[in-house]
């Protein structure tokens, strides 16, 4: 008997009912064929249908309201075909008829009515509490009766949590917010992975064989409220347009751009545009006079960034030039011929000349 085992891979069974109305009569929309069966024995003139979804689509069955879900946890004993092995005879039990009647009569009617609980950790260590005193007593009743209570008072204490788990979920998945504004604004990138998780989970405490715990499901619809409580205030602080959390914000920010020479001069005022974080910066060169683009600075922003951080700097080259050197008086006599350099470039610093010497000066 794998008790290990089942705490890695939950295995119990559930059943739940989407309860619909139609003229002040009950439609009950069961998940399992045994309760299907159940139910439509009951009255010729209900309808009945299988759903595997936590709640049906109202489309999905004209003329009828939603209403509310019923969870029947405790109307089955049904174990799933992956833990029956859980409860296979011990090999003890042919060995005395008294061994067998405890076994027939106190362990295996208390391991059946764990139900859809079988796999919550509680219930397993009551479980495995009944087995190992039923190994070690296998001839004292009331020892074994004792555990077998324990084991039930641990179910009953599950169910009632697994019932209100899953009664939150689905009162969380109705609260949906992936399109909460018919269009406007959606949130199928913030909330939708929380949403889908929590269904699936949903599904999956309740398939059968599940895999998943009360406390799974208790995580996943935590996880969702508290993306869809920022979602809420979202929507009333934009007054359903879209906002940063939707889809369809654009974030923008600032990219500054500034203007120097190959000689890091400023030569012209820096210059702002506005643009989608996220996206390549868009081009912004001046045309400049006197100057030619050379390049982009090595280390400016590919990226517009959020914050306004977002820096480029475009790097210009002096267009070329001469400077003309004259010699003259402290009267403005002319004392030489100008010199005329040909080699600088515009923003370039001008050299010192070589001093001259002249008669008389």
């Amino acid at each position: 008997m794998d008790l290990n085992g089942m705490k890695r891979e939950y295995q119990p069974l559930s059943e739940r009912t989407i309860i619909y109305r139609r003229t002040g009569k009950k439609i009950v929309l069961a998940s399992s064929p045994l309760l299907t069966l159940f139910l439509s024995s009951l009255t010729v003139s209900n309808v009945y249908a299988a759903t595997s979804t936590p709640q049906a689509p109202i489309g999905s069955f004209p003329d009828y309201t939603f209403e509310t879900v019923g969870e029947f946890i405790s109307l089955s004993n049904e174990i799933g075909t992956q833990s029956t092995d859980y409860f296979e005879e011990p090999e003890d039990i042919s060995t005395s008829p008294n061994r067998k009647k405890i076994w027939v009569q106190i362990v295996l009617p208390a391991l059946e009515r764990t139900g859809v609980l079988i796999n919550e950790p509680g219930v397993i260590e009551k479980i495995e509490n009944l087995l190992q005193i039923r190994t070690d007593n296998p001839l004292n009743e009331g020892i074994v009766k004792a555990a077998a209570d324990e084991l039930d008072a641990a179910v009953a204490e599950a169910r009632d949590l697994r019932n209100k788990a899953m009664s939150d979920a689905m009162a969380e998945i109705r609260l949906d917010k992936r399109n909460p504004t018919g269009g406007r604004s959606t949130y199928y990138n913030f909330i939708g992975e929380a949403f889908d998780t929590l269904n699936t989970t949903y599904d999956q405490t309740s398939t059968n064989p599940p895999t998943k715990t009360t406390k799974d499901l208790e995580e996943a619809t935590a996880a969702h409220a508290e993306l869809r409580i920022l979602v809420d205030a979202e929507i009333r602080a934009y007054k359903g347009k879209p906002g940063p959390l939707s889809d369809q914000w654009v974030a923008k920010a600032n990219v500054t751009y500034s203007y120097i020479d190959t000689f890091g001069n400023t030569i012209a005022n820096d210059a702002t545009l506005e643009a989608e974080v996220g996206t390549a910066v868009p081009e912004n060169k001046k045309e400049i006079l006197n100057y030619t683009f050379k390049e982009v600075q090595e280390g400016s922003a590919e990226t517009v960034l959020e914050n306004d951080a977002s820096q480029v700097t475009y790097v210009y080259e002096g267009n070329p030039t001469t400077v003309t050197y004259r010699y003259l008086s402290d009267t403005g006599k002319e004392l030489t011929e100008d010199e005329v350099d040909s080699d600088y470039r515009v923003g370039q610093a001008i050299a010192e000349p070589e001093a001259k010497t002249f008669d008389h000066y």
